[in-house]
């Protein structure tokens, strides 16, 4: 157990349900829920190896948004790449760099990341965390404002000035990335204090809360809830309101803008394209979520469904790219030319990667023969 100093054990003495043994905080109320079915080391693998595959995949995105990209998709391309970068720097502060332990119920956890090593203050991690977390949600504002722009009518009133349009994304990012300042601000001061009475009122506190790396951000949850869930509804109504607008003028306006049949289908299959990469893997982090509300609320702990959520977590990014070079017709064909391309070397044996000195020749006498 990690040594504990002599006013935690004046602390501890008080009459409460748990003790401790050389391996951690146990109590009678939660001994099988104690029990390691994810050990850290464990734990820190699946996170690891999560953030390798999803690097993979983030720059084979990069590189195919980059150089595959169609010339219709003008500068969309630039806010898929700003999308794909946030996405992948959110999930190494997840898989690497914080590697966070939640304890929910409690509004707290234990980074186990390199950071840790490097000596970085918890408060501050967090927020860069969730301040990356945030760009990233600014990146998807920025993708339905542009998809917007493109779709609406230059005449209309909705289709607003360059100046309104920056200020909109000058506004999204500060606010998302500050997006945990009042949890910050409102945090216990004495992290020792709040432990221990955190033991004091938790049917089943985490084994680890007295950990020196062990941070409670907020007491309860009260304050935070009501906050998050205004961010969830603004964030989901901006985008979704955009989208649906497009919608409208794509499958049913037809005195907004005048396009052309094949322009209109180019942008509907941008639309959809751009609805499923966002709301798949948003969708694969709704359990999750939900799981930390409703543990939350109920106030019930158990440490191995906090760990399989967040690694659930941790692959948004390996699932947004996926999304990306699959539902966006250029990038798909790119990739299932590659994948044939090497399929048919293999089986066959002829370079298919351009045309050989030979057959040059032989096309240049033809041609001199036909001449």
């Amino acid at each position: 157990m990690y040594p504990l100093s002599p006013e935690v054990l004046r602390l501890l003495a008080e009459p409460t349900n748990y003790t401790y043994d050389d391996f951690s905080l146990i109590g009678s109320a939660c001994n099988h829920i104690h029990k390691a079915r994810i050990t850290e080391a464990e734990y820190l693998l699946y996170l690891h190896l999560i953030a390798f595959v999803s690097t993979l995949f983030t720059l084979l995105a990069a590189y195919c948004i980059v150089f595959k990209s169609s010339q219709s998709m003008g500068q969309f391309k630039w806010c898929l790449l700003n999308l794909q970068i946030w996405t992948y720097i959110t999930d190494f502060m997840i898989g690497s760099a914080a590697a966070p332990r939640a304890f929910f119920p409690i509004i707290g956890g234990r980074p186990l990341g390199f950071l840790v090593y490097l000596g970085m203050d918890i408060p501050l991690m967090i927020y860069i965390g969730f301040g990356c977390f945030g760009a990233m949600v600014a990146s998807v504002t920025l993708l339905f404002l542009y998809r917007h722009q493109v779709t609406v009518n230059p005449n209309s009133y909705f289709h607003c000035h360059r100046f309104f349009r920056i200020a909109v994304v000058v506004v999204n990012y500060v606010l998302y990335v500050n997006v945990t300042v009042p949890g910050l601000l409102t945090a216990p001061e004495d992290q020792l204090e709040a432990k221990i009475e955190t033991l004091r009122n938790e049917a089943c506190p985490a084994k680890d809360i007295m950990h020196e790396n062990s941070y409670i951000l907020q007491s309860s949850w009260t304050l935070l809830l009501p906050y998050f869930c205004f961010m969830i509804v603004f964030v989901g109504a901006e985008c979704g309101l955009m989208a649906l607008h497009c919608s409208w003028i794509l499958f049913f306006s037809t005195l907004t803008r005048k396009l052309s049949r094949k322009t209109r289908r180019m942008q509907v299959k941008f639309l959809f394209a751009l609805l499923a990469q966002i709301a798949i893997p948003t969708t694969l982090c709704y359990a999750p979520i939900f799981y930390f509300a409703i543990t939350t609320i109920i106030d019930h702990y158990w440490q191995f469904a906090n760990d399989v959520c967040v690694l659930i977590i941790s692959t948004h990014g390996l699932i947004s790219a996926t999304c990306l070079l699959l539902f966006y017709d250029c990038y798909r064909d790119h990739i299932l030319y590659w994948i044939c391309l090497r399929k048919y070397n293999k089986s066959s044996g002829f370079n298919t990667e351009g045309p050989s000195r030979n057959s040059i020749m032989m096309t240049n006498v033809q041609v001199n023969v036909m001449t």
